[in-house]
């Protein structure tokens, strides 16, 4: 993955986060803006490859259980 593609240039960050926000913002907003435009990049960059499938994580949770014998002796959580 191309860091720099996923992450921006700051200066390309501050003006798509200040689109977004308008002005009077401060710096937690700034930075929550910042990881959100990560994840919005990282989310497009996984959609671009073949095979990938989104689910839901008690989809995921479901699948692992039913692929996984619980070991001999454990003490699972109760509802678990």
């Amino acid at each position: 993955m191309d860091k720099n593609r996923l992450q921006g240039t700051g200066k390309d960050m501050d003006e798509t986060i200040a689109e977004r926000q308008g002005n009077g913002h401060g710096g937690n907003s700034r930075f929550v803006g910042y990881v959100l435009l990560m994840l919005e990049r990282f989310i497009e960059w996984v959609n671009e490859h073949d095979g990938i499938e989104w689910v839901p994580m008690v989809e995921i949770e479901k699948d692992f259980r039913a692929r996984t014998a619980v070991p001999e002796g454990a003490v699972m959580p109760k509802g678990l």
